[in-house]
């Protein structure tokens, strides 16, 4: 989640006109997006943050954004009041506060024209930063923000909030998967059999057990659909008990 997150951020402030850069004492803005799901990495944040002072003394205009769980969805007095050489803070998932402050802090011009910025920003599609477009095999997006499970061991329910979902378009949109064509990994059966069940689907491939693979076989007979199923690590057919197998071709 804050790789996704620290990209998204990346990629919004590219479109402000910012590059990076990999020397703290040549940034103009210095982001440390926290996690807390273990003592040693809030550990890690704690001392990046006092490290962070002396460039704040050398150059007072640079921007010290804290982001993430450190922060979390209900703020977090007691590090602001630590640390009063950060500028702003932001909660898990959330970039626009650093955006709102640059913005603000540096655009001319009245404030529709600064809400319009800020609209692009926010609307525009989705792209990987600079440095590591044409590069990754993979990217990480979110589909789920926060949690409402609770367990007694974790922390992520108070630090980013109560679960909920992204919109499935949305979510195909960022992606950037053409017209058509649609990818799920799902344990989920209700997922599952909405997917094969919808009328807009036309064609399935499956990967998995062979009893959900009869269940799809059955949910699909006498449809226009077609199926490729992989089965059990086997060739991808299903035979029943009653299959006439001397008069398969």
């Amino acid at each position: 989640m804050n790789v996704a997150d620290s990209r998204r951020l990346a990629s919004a402030l590219e479109k402000l006109g910012y590059q990076s850069t990999k020397k703290p004492d040549e940034a103009n803005v210095i982001v440390l997006n926290t996690c807390v799901v273990r003592q040693s990495a809030e550990d890690k944040a704690i001392g990046r943050l006092s490290s962070l002072r002396p460039l704040k003394d050398r150059n007072p205009d640079l921007v010290i954004n804290l982001m993430g769980c450190l922060i979390g969805v209900r703020g977090n007095q007691k590090i602001m009041e630590r640390f009063p050489w950060v500028d702003v803070v932001s909660p898990p998932s959330d970039p626009e506060p650093l955006l709102n402050f640059l913005i603000e802090r540096g655009a001319k011009g009245d404030i529709l024209e600064k809400q319009a910025r800020i609209n692009a920003l926010q609307d525009c599609d989705l792209i990987l930063p600079a440095e590591e477009q044409n590069k990754l095999v993979s990217a990480f997006i979110p589909i789920v923000y926060g949690c409402s499970h609770a367990c007694t061991y974790c922390v992520i329910p108070a630090k980013r909030g109560v679960e909920h979902s992204r919109p499935y378009a949305e979510i195909i949109q960022e992606a950037g998967l053409p017209d058509g064509v649609v990818n799920i990994i799902t344990g989920a059966g209700a997922t599952g059999a909405a997917i094969v069940n919808h009328n807009d689907v036309d064609k399935i491939a499956f990967t998995g057990s062979t009893g959900v693979g009869k269940i799809i076989q059955n949910a699909i007979a006498g449809t226009h659909k077609k199926a490729t199923l992989e089965l059990g690590g086997k060739a991808a057919n299903i035979i029943f008990e009653d299959a006439a197998l001397d008069q398969a071709v």
